[in-house]
């Protein structure tokens, strides 16, 4: 029995170990049939396959199945054929260690341009969520007396409207405590919790007072959010919903 060596036809890479068959007609002649050899292929280590090019073993590098990194942009990236390296698509073995570093030299160097970039863009991230839950609050609701009342925006208009009514019937010489009518009746507004009440000239004044107290408050702990954002040593684990006022369900 003699041993042969089965190389792919297409890349010359050793495939497997066979047995070559006698001849029939002539004897000490042993058949090779196509894409294997009698040479025994040399040892290959490990990223390494032995190919048989041009009547001859050589060894090729092997980073088929390889886990690689862009050393553009740490993006995964993969090798399908042998005799490629790493160098020669621009990958690595090693991944990034942060987003802050970038490849220079064959290693992953910090560059400090590069987190003050990032460390920008989260700071303005946490200040964008800040200023969206900020107005998302302002439309939370006021709390007067034992009600919530609207303070959406086209609540906060009716509400400067009801005010206006409220500011005449004093200047007519009516109590706080006299009720608001519209169109004949007695103004009843449906407040966040569902049910009813009788608008009155204090409580027109109370709401809208209620409404730009809570703008003022939101204005200044957003900017407070904002200050604490800019100076923290780990903005990205800075909490935006912590420290509002309280809101409707909430």
């Amino acid at each position: 029995m003699k041993p042969i060596y089965h190389y792919e036809p297409a890349t010359g890479e050793f495939v497997w170990e066979g047995s070559a068959d006698p001849s029939p007609l002539e004897d000490g002649v042993w058949l090779i049939p196509a894409y294997a050899t009698e040479v025994a292929p040399p040892t290959a280590a490990a990223r390494e396959v032995a190919a048989f090019i041009d009547g001859a073993w050589v060894i090729q590098a092997d980073w088929r199945g390889a886990e690689l990194f862009s050393t553009a942009d740490a993006s995964p990236v993969s090798i399908t054929e042998i005799a490629i390296t790493p160098a020669d698509i621009g990958a690595t073995e090693t991944p990034r260690p942060s987003a802050s570093h970038v490849w220079n030299d064959g290693a992953w160097i910090d560059d400090p341009a590069k987190r003050a970039e990032i460390v920008g863009q989260v700071k303005a991230g946490r200040w964008a969520a800040i200023k969206a839950e900020r107005d998302r609050r302002k439309a939370g609701g006021v709390l007067v007396g034992a009600h919530w009342f609207h303070s959406d925006a086209d609540s906060r208009i009716q509400w400067l409207g009801i005010k206006d009514t409220a500011r005449d019937m004093l200047a007519d010489g009516q109590n706080s405590a006299a009720a608001i009518f519209m169109l004949g009746q007695p103004l009843q507004w449906k407040t966040l919790a569902g049910d009813f009440v009788a608008v009155t000239v204090q409580m027109a004044v109370d709401v809208v007072a209620a409404t730009k107290e809570l703008d003022a408050r939101l204005f200044t702990i957003a900017e407070r959010k904002r200050l604490e954002v800019e100076t923290s040593a780990d903005p990205a684990a800075y909490d935006v919903l912590a420290g509002w006022p309280e809101t409707y369900g909430a």
